[in-house]
């Protein structure tokens, strides 16, 4: 199966670190699934609960995949700790397709 690079950070907070890693898949709609399932793993975040939602609480739906890049790759250098994202292009979890 191919290799893929997932980007992904937490929607609830807008200035969180970026978790970045190479994952196997079939096709970048699995890698975003699968990318998703292994932050969530590391971040110890729990299957959201659909009656107790809370974005704030470590949620897996909490995850916002940033990116999918085809192939692996090795990241050099990384440094997230100035970045801010602006509030208006935080989705939430029902707003995307991913």
């Amino acid at each position: 199966m191919p290799q893929f690079t997932v980007f992904c950070r937490d929607s609830a907070d807008p200035n969180s670190t970026i978790w970045i890693s190479s994952v196997t898949a079939t096709d970048s709609q699995d890698a975003i699934r699968v990318g998703r399932d292994e932050c969530a793993n590391d971040w110890d975040y729990r299957e959201a609960d659909a009656i107790d939602y809370d974005c704030g609480n470590g949620d897996i739906a909490c995850i916002d995949v940033l990116g999918v890049v085809e192939g692996s790759i090795a990241v050099i250098e990384w440094d997230d700790s100035g970045l801010e994202i602006p509030e208006s292009t935080v989705s939430q979890p029902w707003d995307t397709a991913i």
